[in-house]
């Protein structure tokens, strides 16, 4: 018996069973609030509908904006983590009917999708908000139609195919690296079938037709941009109203410069060490023999499925071998996904040896046992549940924050957190959040002036014929502190790169640090000091190493500038306390020697 989508109804339940099973894990292990890095802006693009970073990610906007407001749950961050291990799960059910529908067989489909599942970057990613884990739902859900246009040879479900591909780019370009396999996939399905296909003649041009339609209708969404950015969100990346930002925005022009151009020796070498590094990591070294076994299984038994499959492999692999960024193995999401499917061809291959019954039941558990070992590797790992980091870094930074205070947020690590708790939990909503990465456009200037009129600044404080981005950047927010400072306090993330820095001392509070004017008594630094004194707030489980090592430079620098007003007492308990938070920081040790000799 088959339903409508011609599922068999054994599949059907196996299916959902591991879409359930799935679910639940991510949802036990779902991070409570704000994840890291991107999640802070995606989420808070997506609940201000505002422009996040390129490409924009306009459908990620509009639908993760109707999914927060129709699951009122917990907090708005929560609520879009939850569409991540949404998301997952469907892709996870998908990866076990693709390969099903290779191996015709329950226990080796089980054994790929749960391979996935439980693999280190995908079950990461599936439990907070962010881009690639949707990406990969796109990509998958593509695969799957492409092998259930394969088996069924029906019109409707290629259309659906050039419609998902187009909807899928109105999120993130990397699901271009289908293509080129998906074309030679259906042409080697209609030549086959070419005696089957397209039997009315006067449809010829319009089924072509109809397929360049149904991919370009959702490209519409790019529209979105410069729409909303004529609104001025606050949150409005590159504001793409004008044709070159928006071209610029959806290219990701900014970005250019992580893609590494590398001679062919350093691609060579590039290329085995992330595959030595990413995949052993990934799937443990038994699941990478069992897949290492898979592929080579597949490519003498279902030869085109494998080339197929390869040539996707080997095309977001051989691209993504130049991406030069920490969190690089996020490309390598659509080989890792590939590669599970291999792993399921090992579990077949091998299973097609036990011709008994019993020794059939006796492998399949044998080979289960690997994933199932996977997910108990990997669940402390992946356990966000009790992921209060970010949430507590970010409050951290606003506590100290003296009423209408003015942030300057250089780094996407803190500007994303605290868009979040300004523009979505309404958190401190006196403070004036500036964000200068992209303050030497004269948009970004524009915006911050219709954000807060109150707080002037020169938009160019230096006549001079040429002038860098950097230099007006810096010249902007070194008028800003001067023209504003008496009334508004000015805290900052202290950074060599600004060359007025040394005009100023930086007293922290918290995270951040106070601006003040460097010709200040000791007496007056004493005051401030014992004004702005503030205990860090986290768990004590809490481990992450950025974090960690900021706590314990704030209360270094304190003890620093207790240290120059001869506070010796003070310093001290601020250097034991750097201790505390980082063991073996060595600046406070240093410290700590320099007070005993006084």
């Amino acid at each position: 018996m088959k339903d409508k989508l011609g599922f068999k109804t054994k599949e059907d339940i196996f299916g959902r069973l591991v879409l359930f099973a799935s679910f639940g894990l991510y949802l036990v292990t779902l991070n409570p609030s704000v994840g890291l890095y991107d999640a802070g802006d995606m989420t808070t693009a997506a609940w201000v509908l505002g422009i996040p970073h390129p490409p924009g990610y306009p459908f990620y906007c509009l639908f993760g904006n109707l999914w927060m407001h129709l699951i009122p749950i917990g907090n708005i961050a929560y609520r879009l983590n939850m569409l991540s291990a949404f998301s997952s799960s469907i892709a996870i059910m998908l990866i076990y009917l693709i390969s099903l529908k290779i191996v015709k067989s329950r226990i080796p489909s089980l054994i790929s999708s749960l391979s996935l599942a439980f693999s280190n970057t995908f079950w990461g990613q599936a439990t907070f908000a962010g881009q690639y884990i949707t990406n990969l739902f796109f990509f998958i859900l593509l695969l799957f139609l492409l092998f259930k246009y394969k088996e069924r040879l029906s019109l409707k479900i290629l259309y659906l195919f050039f419609f998902t591909l187009g909807l899928s780019l109105a999120h993130h370009r990397q699901t271009l690296f289908i293509v080129p396999a998906a074309i030679l996939f259906i042409l080697a399905i209609l030549w086959k079938n070419r005696k089957k296909q397209f039997k009315i003649q006067n449809l010829k041009f319009k089924i072509p037709l109809t397929m360049a339609l149904l991919f370009i209708l959702p490209l519409t969404l790019y529209l979105y941009l410069p729409i909303r950015a004529s609104s001025h969100p606050p949150l409005n990346w590159s504001d793409p109203e004008t044709p070159n930002r928006f071209i610029s925005h959806i290219k990701g022009s900014q970005y250019d410069f992580l893609f590494l151009k590398l001679k062919p020796k350093e691609y060579i070498a590039r290329f085995i060490s992330q595959i030595r590094g990413l995949f052993p990591n990934e799937f443990g070294i038994l699941l990478l023999s069992l897949g290492i076994a898979g592929l080579f299984a597949m490519a003498i038994k279902r030869t085109s499925i494998f080339l197929f499959l390869l040539l996707i492999f080997l095309t977001d692999v051989l691209i993504s071998v130049t991406y030069n960024h920490p969190s690089f193995q996020l490309y390598y999401m659509i080989p890792f996904a590939i590669f599970s499917l291999w792993i399921g061809f090992g579990a077949f291959f091998i299973l097609s040896f036990s011709k008994k019954k019993l020794a059939y039941i006796i492998f399949s558990l044998a080979l289960l046992i690997i994933p199932i070992k996977l997910f108990i590797s990997n669940y402390k790992r992946n356990d966000h549940s009790l992921y209060y980091s970010p949430y507590n870094y970010c409050l951290n930074i606003l506590r100290p924050i003296k009423k209408n205070g003015v942030i300057i947020a250089e780094d996407d690590t803190h500007s994303f957190l605290l868009e979040y708790f300004h523009y979505c939990e309404s958190v401190r909503k006196d403070i004036a959040l500036i964000e200068p990465h992209q303050l030497h456009f004269e948009w970004m200037a524009n915006l911050y002036r219709e954000m807060y009129p109150d707080l002037e600044f020169k938009m160019y404080p230096v006549k001079k014929a040429i002038l860098t981005y950097d230099e007006v950047r810096n010249q902007r927010i070194e008028s800003m502190i001067e023209m504003n400072m008496e009334r508004r306090p000015f805290y900052i993330f202290p950074s060599p790169s600004y060359p007025f820095i040394s005009r100023y001392e930086f007293l922290p509070c918290g995270v951040f640090s106070m601006v003040i004017k460097n010709d200040i008594s000791s007496q007056e630094l004493y005051n401030l000091l014992l004004e702005t004194d503030y205990k860090m707030k986290y768990r004590k489980d809490e481990n992450d190493s950025v974090y960690i090592i900021n706590y314990a430079t704030s209360c270094f620098n304190r003890g620093r500038l207790y240290y120059n007003i001869r506070r010796y007492k003070e310093a001290i308990l601020m250097a034991k306390e750097a201790l505390r938070i980082n063991p073996g920081y060595q600046s406070a040790e240093n410290l700590l020697k320099i007070l005993k000799e006084e």
